[in-house]
């Protein structure tokens, strides 16, 4: 109950600062500042759209372009607040409110998972009790037969869902990375059909990819 009384405080009083200062603000500063965030979010935009896992596959459903238009606008409303919060209290005084504001705000700031879709693979206890990646190093992955190379993707995926630490997650994405290599190079044809099949980033490629052995076509057996 303390928690949702303080997260409401704490997101009335953020927005009737912000609020404030949009209609106190001159326009042509607005104007300036609002032309400065779109300016950041195209660079944003572009660095999402340059990154090698965005460039194949689109994780968690985002496109580049949203994750652009939300970095615009939060940039913009987070400067309305800090300007209006400075000059209401001053420095010094609205410094230590927008801390309050920031911790409290990420305190009560509900942990929101995205939602399961098929085809998904599980988070198991497992992957949470070990954060590690299930393959230590890239430099493993051409000893992997398809089927443990195809499980080491799926469950890289799952740890990302669950490891919040930088390096960790670093490894993780070097070794998701790798992985996109190593299965194109072993079946580049079964590999493009995967991603013509709406591969997602957590989808699983094994019966699209055949280690040297040809490429069997997943609806042969619907055709006979």
């Amino acid at each position: 109950m303390l928690t949702r009384a303080t997260g409401f405080l704490t997101y009335a009083t953020s927005i009737l600062l912000v609020f404030s200062g949009l209609a106190s603000f001159p326009f042509y500063a607005l104007v300036i500042w609002a032309i400065m965030s779109t300016m950041i979010g195209l660079v944003v935009w572009q660095q999402v759209d340059e990154a090698p896992e965005t460039a194949r596959i689109r994780t968690l459903g985002r496109t580049a372009s949203q994750v652009a238009v939300a970095a615009s606008l939060a940039l913009f409303l987070v400067g309305v607040l800090v300007a209006e919060t400075v000059s209401v209290f001053g420095f010094v005084s609205g410094a230590g409110i927008l801390g309050v504001l920031a911790l409290a705000g990420y305190r009560c700031a509900p942990r929101a998972r995205r939602p399961r879709r098929a085809g998904d693979p599980p988070a198991t206890a497992g992957d949470r009790g070990d954060p590690r990646p299930a393959v230590q190093s890239p430099a493993a992955l051409p000893d992997l037969d398809v089927e443990e190379l195809c499980w080491a993707w799926r469950r890289s995926y799952s740890q990302l869902q669950v490891v919040r630490d930088s390096g960790t997650r670093e490894q993780l994405v070097l070794v998701r990375r790798a992985c996109l290599d190593e299965l194109e190079r072993r079946d580049p044809a079964g590999f493009r059909r995967w991603l013509a099949s709406g591969a997602r980033a957590g989808s699983d490629p094994s019966r699209f990819i055949r280690d040297g052995r040809g490429l069997v076509d997943p609806g042969a057996d619907d055709a006979g």
